[in-house]
């Protein structure tokens, strides 16, 4: 009985260490760090809108032989960073970016007459539901 309470003194000790270990952040300093970081957005935010510009010329300045869908991705590469750096950017601001990942989707079943009973999985035996097997057609 000594042992074991020894031994949660022990682990309540360890565990008032350690909390007391843990550092706090004051409000001033969160504030300094936001700011920081808001401004490390905005300087990649300039960065990708010139990346986006110079992938606009490149792709408009192509001639016949070039790979313009490779420079097309590009292009599009570029602005979905510019789209989620604007989205990140407006998270520190306290706003809070509407995307369309955040929206609920709404899906409908099919209906009884889309479905083609040929290829319905009720056809397939019990042990090929993925129809891996041609032979159980002919039986």
């Amino acid at each position: 009985m000594k042992t074991a309470l020894t031994l949660i003194t022990f682990v309540a000790s360890v565990s008032a260490q350690a909390q007391s270990v843990f550092p706090r952040v004051t409000p001033a300093e969160q504030t300094i760090r936001d700011d920081d970081r808001r401004l490390i957005l905005e300087e990649e935010w300039q960065t990708e809108k010139k990346a986006v510009t110079a992938a606009e010329n490149a792709l408009a300045a192509a001639g016949p032989d070039a790979d313009k869908e490779s420079l097309l991705k590009a292009v599009q590469r570029h602005r979905k960073d510019l789209a989620a750096l604007d989205a990140e950017i407006a998270r520190t601001a306290g706003k809070v970016a509407e995307s369309d990942r955040s929206k609920p989707v709404r899906l409908k079943a099919a209906s009884a007459a889309t479905v083609n009973p040929a290829n319905s999985i009720q056809n397939a035996p019990y042990w090929d539901v993925y129809r891996r097997q041609d032979g159980w057609k002919n039986r």
